[in-house]
């Protein structure tokens, strides 16, 4: 007899609610990797704010 796909059975599945706990956890990863992101978004402009100079042909100092 043929195994049903696993796929059929995890997209069908009845989503199962989260406790608060588990809510707050994910909740609080998220604003860490946005806290992440905005933080590497952040020292990529500083770096370009120091080039930006260079390529307009004067040094800041």
């Amino acid at each position: 007899m043929a195994q049903p796909s696993m796929s059929v059975y995890t997209t069908y599945r009845p989503k199962i609610a989260l406790s608060k706990r588990e809510q707050k956890r994910n909740k609080n990863q998220l604003a860490c990797k946005n806290v992440k992101r905005s933080q590497m978004l952040h020292d990529s402009f500083r770096v370009l704010d120091e080039l930006l100079p260079l390529w307009n042909g004067y040094s800041p100092i």
